[in-house]
């Protein structure tokens, strides 16, 4: 689990973490890499949560759209 960020200028505070894994043994599934993102904030007194899980090496997982999106969504909170 890592912390990818907090934003506290951005409604009344974001963070966005990340879990990322890598199965090496061969499975049914095979061999997979991947994360699952999650966003959480405040604007006010309403809170928004976002989750992403995406495939992929830990270099191509889009941490930087993810917490776009979740910026803005927050922003829109009203």
């Amino acid at each position: 689990v890592r912390v990818l960020g907090t934003y506290p200028g951005v409604g009344s505070g974001l963070t966005v973490v990340g879990v990322f894994y890598s199965l090496k043994s061969a499975g049914p599934f095979g061999k997979r890499n991947g994360a699952h993102l999650f966003a959480v904030g405040r604007n006010g007194r309403l809170v928004t949560t976002l989750e992403l899980k995406v495939p992929g090496a830990r270099g191509r997982i889009p941490v930087g759209q993810f917490t776009a999106v979740a910026k803005r969504a927050l922003a829109e909170l009203r």
